[in-house]
């Protein structure tokens, strides 16, 4: 599985960078502070309208973030032929929730996956997820 880790700042959700970066199937958002809810919703758009097939949500702000994307997903779900999948796991471990998103994640069709592990917050505290998942360290970037 390709893996990588996104440290941003919740103020730069929506840089154009960031924003084109983002083509993985496969999205753990590490949610450890507070974004606007159009930031939110937007970058969830990004997501759905890429390859995303599923979200899951760690953190204090876990579940405003699955919220977002069901919205997203219930608005342009029509145009999308594959289902997209949002789980938050707020009462578990990040250890757990990895563990989760590397072998129980699976979509139906179980085409190859590549996972992003994307956390916000005010200065990055999790990079270590990417080795929880046994990840190339190398792939991890700064936004």
């Amino acid at each position: 599985m390709n893996t990588a880790y996104l440290y941003t700042h919740p103020g730069s959700l929506n840089d154009q960078r960031l924003m084109s970066q983002n083509r993985y199937t496969h999205v753990l958002v590490i949610a450890l502070t507070p974004a606007s809810d159009q930031s939110r919703y937007e970058f969830c758009r990004k997501l759905v309208n890429d390859h995303l097939h599923y979200l899951m949500c760690w953190g204090a702000f876990a579940e405003e973030w699955e919220d977002s994307a069901d919205e997203v997903i219930c608005n342009v779900f029509e145009s999308k032929s594959t289902p997209i999948l949002t789980t938050s796991h707020s009462d578990e471990t990040l250890e757990e929730v990895c563990w989760f998103a590397k072998y129980a994640a699976l979509t139906a069709n179980d085409e190859p996956r590549s996972l992003l592990i994307m956390e916000i917050s005010e200065r990055p505290e999790y990079a270590g997820a990417v080795e929880i998942v046994g990840a190339d360290t190398g792939t991890a970037f700064d936004a």
